[in-house]
């Protein structure tokens, strides 16, 4: 299978190159800066590009099969998500892609039936912008016929892999509302190669 990752240069996503090569995937990391990208493996080919230039995005996707969404920004970048998920999807249904697996937020996850964290009283107002990012993103995989799985992680922090974490489909999981690095390309990797929640939001954490 051949997979693209989008992100590529973030924290999450040298453990995504890793573990995709790992899984015996032929990987295309997609970096602005490909220098940035410090694994060497003959499955790992880097393609320089920008992710909010469609062009390239259309250009890279070119004989994939699956695609890994990592894509991140600081606070002060509230549209980033949107504008790349929207020509990441552009792409993949010009180039018959069907499969993509990518990372909000848990402020995307349900608080209740009919309300979504972001949305609830006493949600932190300096995150209500890039949640609103994460959900455009999030509404745009809905309205494209893909096969998605968006994975809405809790604080992520830099750890190693520990394999111990819990999963749960819409609504946050209990546990400790953190999550590592490893532990959250970890479960990308495994819903790549064995999908369990194909068409909906996922929230993860520690235990």
């Amino acid at each position: 299978m051949n997979v693209i990752i989008f992100g590529s240069t973030g924290r999450t996503g040298k453990y995504l190159i890793q573990f995709a090569l790992e899984a015996g995937y032929d990987v295309t990391a997609f970096a602005r800066n490909p220098d940035a990208i410090t694994i060497h493996h003959p499955r790992l080919n880097v393609f320089q590009g920008d992710v909010t230039n469609g062009t390239a995005v259309t250009s890279a996707m070119s004989g994939q099969d699956a695609v890994i969404f990592a894509v991140g920004t600081d606070l002060g970048q509230t549209n980033l998500r949107h504008t790349a998920m929207n020509n990441i999807i552009s792409a993949m249904q010009q180039n018959h892609v069907k499969r993509i697996i990518g990372i909000g937020g848990m402020g995307i996850l349900q608080a209740s039936e009919d309300k979504k964290i972001f949305e609830t009283d006493g949600f932190p107002a300096e995150y209500i912008p890039v949640s609103q990012d994460h959900n455009a993103a999030f509404e745009s995989l809905q309205k494209s016929g893909l096969d998605f799985t968006f994975v809405c992680p809790p604080t992520i922090t830099d750890g190693p892999l520990t394999g111990k974490y819990v999963t749960q489909a819409t609504f946050p999981p209990d546990g400790k509302f953190v999550i590592d690095t490893a532990d959250l390309a970890d479960f990308m990797i495994k819903e790549l190669s064995e999908p369990a929640f194909i068409g909906l939001r996922v929230g993860i954490t520690a235990i």
